[in-house]
């Protein structure tokens, strides 16, 4: 192993470290903060992927995120279901929304696919505003409960729950 491979790894590490113990330091403002930027992020790299390696510009990509978020609201909410039963599910519904939309939209060339994007994204929009006895509509679902990973509920802060103070 040469030294700017160890160094890569070593920085990697340190990374991975700090990622995993800034719940213990941050408030929990800063902590769902920087969760929000994180998948907001993770959706913006798939608008990058898409438009620099496929020459596709698509504007549906919150749809597939939403559609996920529907599937672990929905199953929660009105079924009760687990967790970690609904998170595989909610790659499912995504990849099903995304495969529905690609069926028109796929048709479409460079400014076409860019229009066909827009338009399913909006109409997707308008599905989950109008439809409010399934999606909730503007107030969306309320009474959502969080997941627990390995015994720590991810309602209270990770220090609180270490110290056993609880919020």
């Amino acid at each position: 192993m040469n030294r700017t491979s160890s160094t890569y790894w070593f920085a990697f590490a340190l990374i991975v470290v700090i990622c995993v113990l800034l719940p213990f330091w941050m408030p929990t403002f800063s902590v769902q903060l920087t969760t929000r930027g994180l998948y907001l992020g993770l959706v913006a790299m798939t608008f990058i992927l898409l438009a620099g390696y496929a020459d596709m510009i698509s504007l549906a990509q919150m749809s597939f995120a939403a559609a996920a978020g529907y599937v672990i609201a929905i199953g929660t909410v009105m079924f009760g279901l687990s967790h970690w039963v609904l998170f595989p599910l909610a790659i499912v519904g995504a990849v099903a929304v995304s495969a529905l939309l690609a069926v028109v939209a796929i048709r479409g060339k460079k400014i076409y696919f860019l229009m066909l994007t827009l338009a399913l994204g909006e109409l997707f929009y308008g599905i989950g505003m109008q439809w409010v006895s399934v999606t909730g509509g503007d107030y969306g679902y309320t009474g959502l409960t969080r997941p627990v990973f390995f015994g720590i509920p991810l309602l209270n802060p990770m220090a609180k729950v270490m110290l056993g103070i609880m919020a």
